[in-house]
């Protein structure tokens, strides 16, 4: 069994889905003390909840960073072992964190990213869901110093994997993860201020269309500044769209 004991730190939609998949299959599944009342939620599916991240690591053989994107790299830079290591995260915009796990990739320790192309508007352990991978895109983005080839083990959530740079990654995902979700924000805001009464008559269609908009706060603010290099001309391209004649 490939990394047979796991350290999920980031019990949330990803992280919680990830850590159900990996218990049903057997996995040794475990994580680190937090506030996060998602903790006391995954009791059942964790076989330990470690004092401290010291400890976790030198219990696991592969530990997956699944926090909002502003930890990510705060909590890699804490990640010391003396013996062999993986370490993944599974963040949205990969730029600044492959650049950074580059540097960390020392001795036994190996960073590598990787973004499974799977959500909901929902966040959180309650939304999390052992099927959320299946046959979803589940993006690894390798750096120079990178060995390992996580194919085979994505592959135990039923979900593709796909190589890309982290150049390629952000800049289509912005287009088809990211544009999309400040679309719906800024339709929802616009009938808000338009007309906020017409709400109540909203039918699938609207709701549909802003999905996106009621989901994760933290997460869209995040992305917006994360991947600002490309969603700023995307958004200006996107306007421009716009002043086209409707067909």
């Amino acid at each position: 069994m490939l990394y047979q004991k796991v350290g999920v730190i980031g019990l949330g939609l990803i992280g919680g889905s990830i850590a159900k998949v990996l218990k049903e299959k057997g996995y040794y599944v475990a994580t680190v003390k937090s506030k996060s009342p998602d903790i006391a939620k995954a009791k059942n599916i964790l076989d330990k909840v470690f004092s401290d991240l010291e400890s976790l690591v030198k219990e696991v053989d592969l530990i997956i960073i699944a926090t909002p994107l502003t930890a990510i790299l705060p909590l890699a830079r804490k990640i010391k072992s003396n013996r062999p290591l993986l370490v993944i995260d599974v963040g949205s915009v990969k730029g600044a964190i492959v650049e950074e796990f580059a540097k960390l990739t020392k001795g036994p320790v190996e960073f590598l990213s990787t973004h499974p192309m799977a959500g909901s508007e929902k966040s959180g352990f309650d939304a999390s869901d052992p099927n959320l991978f299946k046959g979803a895109p589940w993006i690894i983005v390798p750096h120079k110093k990178n060995k390992t080839k996580l194919a085979s083990w994505i592959q135990l959530f039923g979900a593709k994997p796909i190589v890309m740079t982290a150049e390629e990654h952000d800049r289509k995902t912005a287009l088809i993860s990211h544009l999309p979700a400040l679309i719906s924000k800024a339709l929802l805001e616009f009938v808000q201020e338009k007309d906020a009464e017409s709400l109540k008559i909203a039918g699938p269609g609207f709701r549909s269309m802003t999905r996106l908009a009621n989901g994760n706060k933290q997460l869209t603010d995040e992305i917006e500044a994360f991947n600002q290099k490309n969603l700023a001309p995307l958004w200006k391209e996107w306007i421009h769209f716009l002043k086209r004649p409707l067909h």
